[in-house]
């Protein structure tokens, strides 16, 4: 790579060249891979487009980079449950001392008696950057609770902090969701929470969060869209504002459950509803969740699909029938 960079009138033109050669290999028979991901030289004048930018614009050029190179392994011990990730990184710069970063994980999933899908992860790191080492381990482990939850356990050590967390995940339905946690550093003790709801006009959120000697919030969001058409008009829950979308039409049947690829929505008053959890330019599914749809009101077309550009408002219907049996 090359580059030609004019600068400021003081600083003049800088011309430069960087050299790079990558190396990856996978060893089926041994479950493994290494990749050399680079060896790169760059000479001192050459500038990538951030630093020209921040050179420029800012007068900053901060490390020049001169070698880097990093290697990684990993290797699957299947028998084991085991997964290992080793990486190293060197880089070198014109202007100031060598950076270097070691890396090592372990993570494995197991049965303990009666408990199942247990999982456990190890990493540690050390690194050394502009004269200073910073050298540190995270440990996790997580086990099922119940039949929707995750009970978990977190300790963080490194030079600066000791910190210790209990958490539990639970999943409600497919509209509720729940976290809350605990734990205790050497700031002071800790404690969070969060709740979110996937309502039929928005998704909804609530959390808190408490430091001692140091902070408490509380706050909620709700996100929501409205989309307009000839159709009809329905609030609804968003992914992405102004994102590809579907409107379906159960021919005027309320309540009625639709769902994309996410959570069900109930159809409004007029029988209409929007689902935003759509891929743009891939054939998409729509349906009527039978095993929700109630006694008064029977789905004759249950499915659709769609294949919508990006920002699209597609239209499908679906043939629903309403009355008492």
């Amino acid at each position: 790579t090359y580059s030609r960079a004019r600068l400021p009138i003081d600083d003049g033109t800088k011309k430069g060249g960087s050299y790079r050669l990558s190396y990856s290999k996978s060893f089926d028979e041994y479950d493994s891979q290494i990749t050399f991901a680079g060896y790169r030289f760059s000479e001192e004048n050459f500038m990538t487009m951030s630093e020209y930018l921040d050179a420029r614009y800012h007068g900053l050029r901060n490390g020049k980079s001169r070698e880097m190179y990093t290697i990684t392994f990993n290797k699957q011990f299947r028998d084991l449950g085991v997964s290992t990730y080793l990486n190293y990184d060197h880089q070198t710069y014109w202007d100031k001392p060598t950076d270097e970063r070691y890396s090592l994980a372990l993570s494995r999933y197991f049965n303990l008696g009666s408990w199942k899908n247990l999982s456990a992860s190890l990493s540690a790191y050390s690194n050394k950057s502009r004269g200073t080492n910073d050298d540190g381990m995270y440990l996790s482990l997580s086990l099922p609770w119940g039949s929707a939850g995750t009970l978990s356990y977190n300790m963080t050590l490194d030079r600066e902090e000791n910190a210790h967390r209990v958490g539990y995940y639970n999943r409600v339905d497919e509209h509720n969701n729940y976290q809350i946690s605990a734990g205790a550093a050497r700031s002071g003790a800790t404690a969070s929470g969060y709740y979110s709801h996937q309502g039929d006009m928005a998704q909804i959120n609530a959390n808190a969060s408490y430091q001692a000697g140091r902070y408490s919030a509380v706050g909620i969001g709700a996100q929501g869209g409205l989309t307009m058409a000839a159709e009809g008009a329905v609030l609804h829950r968003v992914n992405t504002p102004g994102g590809t979308r579907l409107l379906l039409d159960t021919e005027g049947v309320a309540g009625v459950p639709v769902r994309g690829y996410g959570s069900t929505v109930l159809t409004n008053r007029y029988g209409k509803a929007v689902v935003a959890d759509v891929n743009s330019y891939y054939r998409n599914k729509a349906s009527i969740d039978l095993d929700e749809l109630g006694d008064s009101a029977e789905a004759i077309k249950s499915v659709v699909q769609a294949t919508l550009t990006e920002g699209a408002i597609g239209y499908r219907k679906f043939e629903v029938i309403a009355g008492e049996k």
